[in-house]
């Protein structure tokens, strides 16, 4: 009799049955504690990447490709297109160019921008482009009016010689096709210049080339 009374008063499994919630809400709460510290660490990686992303941008007078941000970095090149977006988003003016990314400046009064309309055949690109930059013009953009999706463009920043070279390379290469293939031909540049009379002489220049342009 009194070896029963002594097996039922143990407190062994009142105690374990009362301090199995305990435990169990103690490493919930630990582990949700370490989630919340890796989401922390992480997001303070996220803001010194993005800050080392644009002094790197700053620090450069020539786009900086992303395959040479990553290797900085110590990151792939998908994560420097994550960022990139991200801070797009966040309203920094970063451009991405066939030559890479670049950090857009505020050019003052020092040239006036205009939109001028080109039709012309993929071989005659070389020569519109070249033509362009050799009367002291900057070719921004490309702009293209899809039937389907609308308005595409692309930044270029061709600026020289050597920034076409280095454009018609990636495009030899088979990187992408001209957009201008989407619409017959038919695209918009948007170009800056110095003077308006290199504007004018730009344009007559292409029209004796066969290249139909209007401004």
């Amino acid at each position: 009799m009194r070896r029963n009374m002594v097996r039922d008063s143990d407190p062994g499994p009142l105690l374990r049955s009362r301090f199995a919630g305990t435990n169990c809400a103690t490493i919930s709460h630990s582990s949700g504690r370490q989630r919340q510290q890796a989401r922390e660490v992480t997001r303070l990686e996220r803001q010194e990447r993005q800050h080392r992303i644009v002094s790197l941008l700053q620090d450069q007078d020539e786009p900086l490709r992303g395959d040479d941000l990553a290797r900085q970095l110590q990151v792939t090149r998908q994560v420097v297109v994550h960022e990139i977006a991200l801070l797009r988003a966040a309203g920094i003016p970063i451009r991405s160019t066939p030559r890479g990314y670049v950090l857009e400046r505020n050019a003052g009064d020092l040239h006036a921008q205009t939109v001028i309309a080109v039709r012309h055949t993929p071989a005659q690109t070389a020569s519109e482009l070249y033509t362009l930059v050799d009367h002291g013009l900057v070719v921004e953009n490309v702009i293209v009016e899809h039937p389907l999706y609308g308005e595409l463009r692309g930044a270029l920043q061709i600026r020289s010689r050597l920034d076409v070279d280095d454009f018609l390379t990636q495009l030899a290469a088979g990187r992408a096709a001209l957009l201008s293939t989407l619409t017959d031909g038919y695209h918009l540049h948007t170009v800056s210049y110095f003077r308006m009379d290199s504007l004018t002489k730009a344009i007559e220049a292409l029209r004796r080339q066969s290249i139909d342009v209007r401004a």
